[in-house]
């Protein structure tokens, strides 16, 4: 779904990035921190019970205003 929402954007000619995570654990921190801008709006898109949108809050909160996108909220 994000892939989709990517691809879409770009159509649109809406400058948007994708970072798909790899692991929880260790949390991918210094690569998220490299790609946030301060300023920047970042939405979160995940299918399960937040687990990924809590440590992006808890690591990058000073760096970016974060919006919180639920999947299911979505169909």
């Amino acid at each position: 779904m994000a892939r989709y929402l990517f691809g879409h954007l770009r159509k649109l000619g809406r400058r948007v990035g994708l970072f798909r995570q790899q692991t929880i654990y260790p949390f991918p921190q210094k690569q998220l921190s490299e790609l946030v801008v301060k300023g920047q709006r970042m939405v979160v898109v995940e299918m399960n019970a937040g687990q990924v949108v809590d440590n992006v809050r808890l690591q990058l909160t000073a760096k970016l205003m974060l919006i919180i996108s639920d999947a299911w909220e979505s169909f």
